[in-house]
């Protein structure tokens, strides 16, 4: 049995661990930083890190990209999308509750 094969092959699977780690929180940094210009530059100074630390980011994206429309199609494309969505929730409570709970 190699024991100095065994160490370093534990040592070199390691470095690539933390290597990977390190370039996972570097990926997560940026894009946390662009997130937080993208909504600092749209939303202001203090909602802007609000909205992105308790808002759903990808809802108050597509509300600046429907504001900033000159078209009307869009508005009434994410108003549907939500409009469809609601109703798909209000679907999945009620099984749920039937389901789950015996409700009549």
């Amino acid at each position: 049995m190699d024991v100095f094969g065994t160490v370093t092959g534990v040592y070199s699977l390691s470095v690539i661990g933390a290597y990977s780690l390190v370039y996972s929180v570097i990926l997560r940094a940026r894009d946390v930083a662009s997130s937080l210009a993208f909504f600092t530059k749209h939303y202001g100074l203090f909602a802007g890190p609000l909205l992105l630390g308790f808002g759903c980011g990808d809802v108050w994206r597509i509300q600046v990209q429907v504001l900033k429309s000159k078209d009307d199609r869009v508005a009434m494309d994410f108003r549907k999308s939500t409009q469809d969505e609601s109703n798909i929730t209000a679907v999945a409570v009620s099984l749920s509750e039937k389901y789950l709970w015996n409700v009549d």
